[in-house]
């Protein structure tokens, strides 16, 4: 299919369904298309509340004793990379002593990083942060909700990784070579 036919495929398909519309073949037009609204940044304040239900929930898993103390002190000032970095590196020293399996260090280049901080270089090869991510890479030291959220959700899913001991029974690659 040449790049012509394409294009005339995907006016017929998008615009002419809008044209009818337009011209009022028995149908409503489309409602106007609100502007987006920019992500709040996260503040301390709410850095604090989830970094402590993290800590909270983590040391319930493990039946650890020990009140969660986060940092991150409340307050109205955007988050910082390097709160959020001493943050996480806290938390993974909470879980420290339930680690079941140490995984393959994560190769990363370290000429992407933004911050020279050994925690990022640490996080980064043990897997709890992503090697491209805005923790990691963007020039920004403020974080959106969403931001936040998916660099939080991505290290609680490696502390759960490592603290799991996996089931020869469930787990393929522990299963006998003559069970595949």
């Amino acid at each position: 299919m040449s790049f012509s036919v394409a294009l005339a495929f995907c006016s017929v398909a998008f615009v002419a369904p809008q044209a009818n519309a337009v011209q009022g073949a028995g149908k409503k037009p489309a409602p106007p298309i609100s502007k987006p609204v920019a992500e709040p940044i996260v503040s301390k304040a709410l850095a604090h509340k989830y970094f402590v239900k993290a800590e909270t929930v983590m040391r319930s898993i493990f039946k650890a004793s020990g009140k969660p103390a986060s940092g991150v002190k409340p307050g109205t000032a955007p988050l910082t990379r390097a709160e959020f970095l001493a943050e996480l590196d806290r938390l993974r020293k909470v879980a420290a002593p339930h680690i079941k399996s140490v995984p393959v260090p994560v190769a990363y280049d370290a000429s992407r990083l933004v911050s020279k901080d050994p925690r990022l270089a640490s996080l980064i090869k043990g897997g709890y942060v992503a090697k491209i991510s805005p923790l990691a890479t963007m020039k920004a030291d403020k974080f959106t909700a969403s931001q936040f959220g998916d660099a939080l959700g991505f290290f609680l899913a490696r502390v759960a990784e490592t603290t799991y001991t996996p089931s020869s029974k469930w787990t393929p690659v522990l299963q006998p070579f003559e069970s595949y």
